[in-house]
């Protein structure tokens, strides 16, 4: 059985490169911060994955993963800023179980397919 993968992210053009690597699992993907919360509510998914910014000055991504943190039990928080010390406590307090950095597609397959 295959896990059942919810990808939220802006920028489509990355998503559909995560998903190319990520092949053999099933994904759905959604571009905005309200459909990711939306269809994580409506279906049950093994992993949720986000972006952290959506917009510019954006922070979404803490958003959601407090509004998914009993939705799933792998949440992760992907971002350009996964090493900075501030966004690692706020992701881990709104509910992340995993910070990686956004280019780091090996470590997300690594932990969705353990």
């Amino acid at each position: 059985m295959k896990i059942k993968i919810l990808i939220g992210d802006d920028n489509e053009a990355f998503i559909k490169s995560i998903k190319r690597m990520l092949i053999g699992l099933d994904i759905d993907y959604f571009l905005t911060p309200e459909e990711v919360i939306a269809n994580a509510e409506a279906r049950a998914y093994d992993a949720i994955i986000t972006d952290l910014e959506y917009t510019e000055e954006g922070r979404e991504g803490y958003d959601i993963l407090e509004k998914v943190r009993e939705l799933s039990p792998i949440r992760v928080l992907y971002s350009g800023k996964a090493d900075q010390q501030d966004v690692i406590e706020a992701a881990y307090a709104a509910g992340a179980t995993y910070i990686i950095e956004k280019s780091n597609v090996m470590e997300l397959r690594k932990i969705l397919m353990g």
